[in-house]
């Protein structure tokens, strides 16, 4: 993910790709995927560390700010760098231009996606 690639070399970002050819490439990408231990730093960091965690809540709010002078109400969450909103990806780019992540990503079958705070 966008904040795990210092954790885990050459592991980072995020893959788009048209879904006829997800079944090629997912194996490739969750081949790669960072082990527990490394996420479990990684949230511990994002979310226990001060200035991390301060950081991470202007950045939230900033970007909830954004969002929302685009028309797009996003839900608040309480600590992380996922922002919410009750929308597919699809719904929000093309309504308001503003490319967000997929739930579909993380294996969710809801109309809803993601912006990233850490952006």
């Amino acid at each position: 993910s966008l904040s795990k690639s210092w954790l885990h070399e050459k592991v980072f970002g995020t893959a788009v790709v048209p879904a006829q050819d997800l079944a090629a490439w997912a194996p490739i990408f969750r081949a790669a995927a960072p082990a527990q231990a490394s996420l479990f730093v990684a949230r511990a960091l994002l979310e226990h560390a001060v200035p991390v965690a301060a950081e991470l809540g202007v950045r939230r709010a900033r970007t909830i700010a954004i969002l929302a002078d685009r028309g797009i109400a996003a839900v608040t969450p309480a600590s992380g760098y996922l922002i919410p909103i009750e929308l597919a990806a699809e719904v929000v780019l093309a309504r308001h231009r503003v490319l967000v992540i997929p739930f579909a990503v993380f294996g969710g079958t809801r109309a809803w996606s993601f912006a990233s705070a850490l952006s």
